[in-house]
């Protein structure tokens, strides 16, 4: 199912078999790695899970089947990077394009491969764990040329400010920046914008429903990602 949803050929990508649904839901444990079985064990979830906190009302608890949950976790930051045409020329197969931060300690640091963005990889990296480790990671994500940054905006600023303390002349030079899971200040954003040099562009995205609306480089107002979500206002 992804790799039709995504139009690529699986040879492509490295001659990967296309596995189905069936097989899928067989052998569900050999799909998913052992850092997200301990997320789920951590939080007390059920396997192929995804919760939000209860901000704004309610804790909401949404299961997928195993084909769902790939689709819906690998799709959402690639839908942000298509929505800015810009940003085609920066994905390549197999080399390292995008860094999602986060601050959440019981992640691990991990890569990944993004059919929909060609076969593209993306890096996962872990902030706040040791003083040693945030100032590799820095480093890491400066020998990146123009790479995509994807946080929440405090997590963004915290790699701001890293980014200011630890030594080198190189910077971290990102060709954007996608803000979600929390509001973006204007003070934040200009504060991104100075250091890092680049558009600082809002998502509303939300762990039960995905990617809702991307930002209007040209507007500034949330485009609906209205071929998946309905919104009701």
């Amino acid at each position: 199912p992804y790799y039709a949803s995504s139009n690529l050929d699986p040879v492509s990508l490295g001659g990967w078999p296309v596995i189905d649904r069936q097989t899928m839901g067989d052998q569900r444990d050999a799909f998913v790695s052992r850092w997200i079985h301990a997320e789920w064990e951590i939080l007390g979830l059920p396997s192929y899970s995804v919760h939000t906190n209860g901000t704004l009302g309610p804790k909401l608890e949404v299961a997928f089947d195993l084909a769902g949950y790939y689709d819906f976790a690998c799709d959402g930051l690639a839908r942000c990077i298509r929505t800015v045409p810009e940003l085609a020329a920066i994905v390549a197969p197999g080399r390292t394009c995008i860094f999602v931060i986060t601050e959440w300690r019981h992640l691990s640091s991990l890569t990944m491969t993004l059919p929909a963005l060609g076969g593209t990889l993306l890096e996962q990296v872990v902030l706040r764990r040791s003083s040693d480790e945030d100032a590799l990671i820095v480093k890491r994500i400066r020998e990146v040329s123009k790479p995509v940054l994807s946080a929440k905006p405090h997590e963004l600023v915290r790699l701001a400010v890293l980014d200011r303390r630890v030594p080198g002349s190189q910077r971290i030079r990102p060709s954007a920046i996608f803000s979600s899971g929390d509001r973006l200040y204007s003070s934040y954003r200009e504060f991104l914008t100075s250091h890092f040099r680049c558009p600082v562009i809002d998502c509303y995205v939300s762990s039960e429903g995905g990617v809702t609306g991307v930002e209007c480089s040209r507007t500034g107002v949330l485009h609906i990602q209205s071929d998946r979500v309905l919104v009701e206002v």
